[in-house]
């Protein structure tokens, strides 16, 4: 059981490395968007990594360095209750990030489906203000496909597994984060 367990994952990360070119420049942009004083702004519905990724910022991923700029939209249920109830929840990112969003800055949404309407919504509005943006999709990415600068999308059909590659890369930009924050 473990062991198809195990397989299922190493199956999945197998397909992900065709993606290591995109991987790898949407690290270089991240570091990037930090050298010109920019900041992460995530999003992302449930389990998905949107705030483990500005946790690991705003503290500390492998070494101590100083807290790194950067918000979730999904963190503060205030905030979200109100637009909810205000704006529709399609639209508890989109009116967030037009409020906080600036030149500068890089804004990832996460999806598990592809079909999240409030991150499409959200990825749609970071075009129109000009902000660089980065999807990590799953399945097949759904209606976000082809909304961001950059994409990812992760080779599953299990939320699991898309849950669990998203941390991984989440860990994997960190690490590239934190080895250019030591030079």
């Amino acid at each position: 059981m473990f062991s198809e367990f195990i397989a299922s994952r190493i199956s999945a990360l197998n397909q992900l490395s065709d993606y290591h070119h995109n991987i790898d420049a949407i690290g270089d942009i991240l570091v990037g968007t930090l050298e010109v004083g920019g900041k992460v702004i995530t999003c992302g519905n449930g389990g998905s990594e949107a705030n483990h990724l500005t946790t690991e910022l705003m503290g500390r991923f492998l070494q101590s360095r100083p807290s790194i700029p950067s918000v979730c939209l999904s963190a503060n249920c205030d905030v979200l209750t109100c637009l909810g109830n205000d704006y529709g929840f399609e639209n508890i990112f989109s009116r967030q990030l037009r409020g906080i969003g600036a030149a500068n800055d890089i804004f990832i949404a996460f999806t598990t489906s592809g079909n999240s309407e409030n991150v499409r919504l959200a990825l749609e509005e970071a075009k129109e203000m000009g902000l660089w943006s980065v999807a990590v999709l799953g399945k097949d990415g759904g209606k976000c496909r082809g909304l961001a600068n950059q994409e990812i999308i992760l080779p599953s059909q299990e939320t699991a597994i898309i849950q669990e590659m998203s941390l991984g890369l989440i860990h994997y930009w960190c690490g590239m984060i934190d080895k250019d924050v030591a030079k």
